[in-house]
């Protein structure tokens, strides 16, 4: 018989049921899951060191360009790139490359250094325009240097101009050398820093190791500014600056030209990786 609470089941309560399995074959099936599981878990934190409090250190670059005795040599020779026909591009009527000259160009003419970066010029459209009165004296002579440099005269209203168009490249530029120290600095809460070009005394060497798509490391200890001509940096890429650059569309003359990335350029970002295991 039965006994009902007078509360109906608000006053009832379950009990768990305990079963023991004594099976050995399952047994050590269940110990060696449970192994895996302790050991899978444990080595998924030693390996992404989840143990160790982390974070990303705050990095700092100065970056710049340097002359070079192969860079004032070229100065004097004649690249092959210079008005090479397999330089030979047309982009559209304002983006005309044929067959680019070379120009000597001091090295403070040739890069830009902004905060995080540095640019280096390899090609350079440069446009000169003349103007004057149509019906002015000077007019004449205007006319005949427009024709001397083989400019057409366009009026304008009551003036006229021409404009001379040169395209050229920067001669030895792949020569010039690419300086660049960093350094990192972190929280209080772990109060740690670092600088490639000082090594104070007490501290741990911030050493460089630069890795090349060949295999190749270089290493710069702490203290060394660090130094690679252009060509050096533009080959971690995998790249030249003559090597074609496919990305960019055919010659607009329908020829199946392709530019250089001497012509157009390229954009090449280097990843600092800090380690302190």
């Amino acid at each position: 018989m039965a006994i009902m609470s007078p509360c109906g089941g608000l006053l009832t309560y379950r009990t768990s049921r305990m079963i023991r399995i004594d099976v050995w074959q399952l047994g050590l099936a269940f110990r060696l899951i449970q192994a895996a599981i302790v050991g899978f878990v444990a080595f998924d934190i030693f390996q992404r060191h989840g143990w160790a409090y982390s974070e990303v250190p705050a990095g700092r670059v100065n970056a710049y360009g340097e002359s070079t005795a192969e860079f004032v040599a070229i100065g004097t020779t004649s690249p092959a790139y210079c008005s090479s026909a397999d330089h030979d591009y047309v982009f559209s009527s304002l983006w005309s490359y044929i067959q680019p000259g070379c120009r000597k160009l001091d090295v403070a003419e040739i890069y830009n250094k902004n905060k995080d970066s540095v640019s280096f010029t390899t090609s350079i459209i440069e446009s000169v325009e003349y103007a004057w009165p149509c019906a002015g004296t000077e007019a004449p002579f205007k006319r005949a240097q427009c024709a001397e440099i083989g400019a057409p005269v366009v009026p304008t209203g009551l003036q006229c101009k021409c404009v001379d168009t040169n395209v050229y490249y920067v001669k030895g530029v792949e020569a010039i050398t690419v300086a660049f120290e960093h350094g990192y600095t972190t929280t209080p809460a772990l109060n740690l820093e670092g600088d490639s070009a000082v090594k104070a005394a007490g501290e741990a060497a911030l050493d460089t190791e630069l890795s090349f798509p060949n295999g190749t490391k270089r290493t710069y200890v702490a203290g060394e500014t660090i130094r690679l001509t252009l060509a050096e940096l533009v080959s971690i890429s995998g790249e030249n600056l003559d090597a074609t650059n496919p990305l960019v569309a055919a010659d607009a003359r329908g020829t199946d030209n392709k530019p250089r990335y001497r012509t157009t350029g390229m954009s090449l970002t280097v990843d600092l990786k800090y380690s302190n295991l």
